[in-house]
């Protein structure tokens, strides 16, 4: 066993350094991950508008919302994903009410050629809708079996930590 410092014990980052020892305690983790570059605009007149609308296709991952105490009542929390142009588009999205929730994020519909839903293990985008502003949403997802923190077809995640972070830089094409 070891003590990993400033290493990463997620598989699914880059810098995953889990293997270096057969029983690592990590100390100072610092996951990084690859970023994605897509554009989002809520100009209904730009080509890469998005909204929190979603198409419901044949499965979808159920992601707990542990941290509701950031959230006001109105909140739409939605989840989004790169669409085939590199645009976005969501994935699934849900009103908070003032009780726990969970989110539903579906597929990709594999019988289209369109890009309409998450694919296998792809990375998430969290957004809120406040009065009428899209905030940035600050996100922690619990990695642990059962959870994944990416996209898993009929798979469970947790959001263990939410908050609302700056507000969401529009780049319309």
């Amino acid at each position: 066993s070891c003590i990993v410092d400033e290493g990463c014990s997620d598989s699914f980052a880059i810098n995953y350094s889990g293997d270096l020892c057969v029983s690592a305690s990590f100390i100072n983790e610092n996951c990084d991950y690859l970023s994605m570059d897509i554009t989002g605009c809520l100009d209904e007149t730009a080509c890469n508008y998005f909204n929190f609308d979603y198409q419901i296709t044949a499965s979808n991952m159920t992601i707990a919302i542990a941290d509701i105490s950031n959230l006001v009542t109105g909140d739409i929390i939605g989840v989004f994903y790169a669409d085939e142009n590199g645009f976005m588009s969501c994935g699934g999205s849900v009103v908070y009410e003032g009780e726990q929730m969970a989110l539903a994020v579906w597929s990709d519909d594999i019988s289209t050629s369109l890009i309409d839903g998450f694919q296998s293990n792809d990375q998430f985008i969290f957004l809120i809708l406040r009065d009428g502003v899209v905030y940035d949403a600050i996100v922690t997802l619990n990695n642990t079996s059962p959870f994944s923190n990416v996209y898993v077809s009929n798979g469970f995640g947790q959001i263990t930590s939410l908050s609302l972070g700056n507000e969401f830089l529009q780049d319309c094409v």
